[in-house]
């Protein structure tokens, strides 16, 4: 007995992706790293005959990049670097994942060639459903966003706004677009 999962995303009519990444390989992030989940190697003692060693989880398995988050307050995700994109003619950023948090907003941040570093009013933040057991697409449209202008350098994604959170995220995909 088998099962196999495949999964096919329809764009919206006239929606151009500039830049995409669908972590359908396993073990590959596709550039993304992840920062202060809070999480970390724990020993497990079983009947304290063996000590095994229980390691957090933040990887791509089955189509989504998943990870652990344990009491952080900074929980983030960093998309590569360097990415070149034209702000001006790419507007959307569409992110699909399941946000099993407490959390009931996350902010997406963002640097460009002119800002190349994080600053606080460059991005956006967007309600969630908090505990979630279902993936669900959040499109955010950034052209009135301050700084949303030149080239795109990076994306950042905070899972926590502060506040220390405890749960999972499961990222499907996350593109970066317009519509013609």
């Amino acid at each position: 007995w088998r099962s196999a999962r495949t999964v096919v995303h329809v764009l919206p009519p006239g929606t151009v992706v500039a830049r995409a990444w669908g972590f359908e390989t396993p073990l590959d992030k596709e550039g993304w790293t992840d920062w202060n989940l809070g999480t970390r190697d724990e020993e497990v003692f079983e009947k304290r005959t063996c000590v095994c060693v229980a390691k957090p989880v933040h990887l791509v398995a089955g189509g989504e990049y998943v990870v652990a988050i344990k009491d952080a307050a900074d929980a983030h995700l960093l998309s590569p670097d360097a990415l070149g994109l034209d702000l001006d003619k790419n507007g959307l950023v569409a992110i699909r994942f399941q946000n099993h948090t407490p959390a009931a907003r996350l902010r997406l941040r963002f640097t460009t060639k002119a800002s190349p570093a994080w600053e606080a009013n460059l991005g956006q933040a967007f309600a969630v459903t908090p505990n979630d057991t279902e993936s669900r697409l959040y499109t955010l449209d950034l052209r009135g966003a301050p700084g949303w202008k030149g080239t795109l350098k990076q994306l950042r994604l905070d899972l926590s706004d502060g506040s220390p959170l405890t749960g999972t995220c499961r990222i499907d995909y996350v593109w970066i677009g317009r519509r013609k």
